[in-house]
């Protein structure tokens, strides 16, 4: 949405012609004065009862709208910027054309602005929307499923597969069969809701989604096919979780949310209806209600709505979770607080909380088993290895587990952690250019050449130099044009 204007702002930018056409909609006296027609449309415009009247003559498609521009005004106050293209969606034209003709909705075509709704008339909206879905108030409930925040340990899973794995996207750019089996045996058991819930949630769609927004936000990109990590990872993980969440959240509504109207008065409620209030809406397997079966699990992983049976068959309820784009709030750790648990039988248990570039960091150098509600890892020497492959010094796992378990590590844990920092790099196979040198005064000569700076690796002995394999054509370029012309001993497959 664009920014936020009063009826009086709009109003002042309305050309003459369009204020007229709009005082006669509400029902205003003519008059040639822009101050009296402006003065008219205001008082009929600050009774709530108008609005009202005016938001239930509108078709149901368009209500809907109505309900979703709301939102997307809302998070854009909250400096949640997500230009929308509306072109991409021909099938809202209509509707945008009948709010905008029943006067509840502006435009600026000079400004290039997008929907607005003046900020006066939307409670007014609100409370008209939110009776559209009330039914009795929930007197005696089961709890089935949901109101858990998952959707960001979902997207953590998905980040962290990518960077283990060999990735590839399927024909549709989506995650392909592979992929996928190996990001849902990683979700803890109560991600998806269990058979007895009604809902067409698709996990393919649900990871392309995500792999999307990990596209769209530079953490993934595409290399010789293959999915991959960026350096873009590092700055997402330090931001705090209210905020990856508000960004998730932008992306859902953006992304997914915008492809299905029939979504669109239920988020609004779900979004500004209080907790424990009336319910939210019915879930039925029909296929004329199976939509919202999808959408409440989707607000599930938003923490935003819990699934409960009642006599009258299952429902969705509101939560007393904020909605996601108005939580945000730092997660600082105090000092000293110790995020898990590493028992002899080399099992680490790691608490929720934890920050997400720690958990990182321990994905790296420990296996992961299984989330419940904690995460399980598991070292062994195969998992360390791999950190120190990925560049972690032996000193550094040892650290991050001593932060992770405020220093209470298992004796026997210890022990197997020196052996198998020991065993590695015990042996270092490495590929280097030999230069066999007449004598050892050619071997000095050559290393006092300026030039050779980045060419020299190093001394191996009086009259051997290891040199960059890389550099060949230039470093015998050099030595020729210094008067060193060298014996080249290349083997075919090097290009001799």
């Amino acid at each position: 949405m664009g920014d936020s204007y009063t009826l009086l702002d709009i109003l002042i930018r309305l050309g003459l012609e369009d204020l007229q056409e709009l005082a006669r909609r509400s029902g205003s006296i003519a008059s040639p004065s822009r101050r009296s027609l402006s003065a008219q449309v205001l008082a009929q415009y600050r009774d709530r009862n108008f609005i009202r009247k005016i938001v239930r003559a509108l078709p149901k498609e368009a209500m809907g709208l109505l309900g979703f521009l709301v939102l997307l005004q809302d998070q854009s106050r909250q400096g949640l910027q997500g230009r929308t293209q509306w072109e991409d969606y021909p099938e809202h034209t209509q509707h945008l054309d009948a709010l905008l003709h029943a006067g509840l909705l502006f435009r600026f075509p000079d400004e290039n602005s997008e929907p607005i709704i003046p900020e006066e008339i939307i409670p007014a909206i609100r409370d008209t929307l939110l009776e559209l879905e009330q039914n009795e108030p929930s007197v005696q409930e089961e709890r089935l499923w949901g109101g858990t925040e998952r959707i960001l340990l979902m997207q953590f899973r998905l980040l962290a597969a990518v960077q283990k794995g060999r990735f590839r996207q399927n024909p549709g750019n989506g995650l392909g069969k592979r992929e996928l089996e190996q990001w849902l045996s990683e979700l803890p058991n109560d991600v998806f809701p269990p058979n007895s819930v009604p809902n067409m949630i698709d996990p393919q769609a649900v990871a392309d989604s995500l792999l999307d927004a990990g596209l769209q936000s530079g953490l993934i990109d595409r290399w010789k096919g293959e999915l991959r990590i960026t350096n873009e990872i590092l700055g997402w993980l330090r931001e705090d979780r209210g905020t990856l969440r508000k960004g998730l959240w932008t992306r859902f509504v953006h992304s997914v949310v915008i492809r299905y109207p029939a979504w669109y008065v239920p988020l609004f409620c779900a979004v500004y209806g209080g907790e424990n209030g009336p319910v939210l809406w019915k879930i039925s397997p029909s296929s004329a209600t199976g939509h919202r079966g999808t959408l409440a699990v989707w607000l599930s992983w938003f923490g935003l709505v819990r699934i409960s049976r009642q006599a009258g068959g299952i429902v969705a309820v509101r939560t007393s979770a904020p909605a996601s784009w108005e939580a945000g709030k730092n997660e600082i750790a105090g000092p000293g607080t110790v995020f898990g648990t590493l028992q002899p039988n080399f099992e680490l248990m790691v608490s929720p909380n934890t920050p997400l570039d720690l958990l990182w960091e321990i994905e790296r150098f420990a296996d992961h088993d299984h989330t419940d509600v904690v995460s399980i890892y598991r070292l062994n020497r195969e998992s360390v290895i791999r950190g120190l492959k990925d560049g972690l010094s032996g000193e550094e796992i040892r650290q991050c587990i001593a932060y992770l378990t405020g220093n209470r590590i298992p004796q026997n844990v210890q022990f197997s952690l020196g052996e198998w920092f020991y065993s590695y790099g015990r042996v270092e196979v490495e590929e280097v250019l030999l230069l066999r040198c007449r004598d050892a005064g050619v071997a000095e000569e050559v290393l006092h050449i300026s030039e050779s700076e980045g060419y020299i690796r190093e001394r191996l002995a009086p009259t051997l130099l290891a040199a960059e394999p890389k550099k060949i054509e230039q470093l015998i370029e050099m030595l020729e044009r210094l008067g060193l012309t060298p014996v080249v001993r290349l083997s075919k497959r090097d290009g001799a």
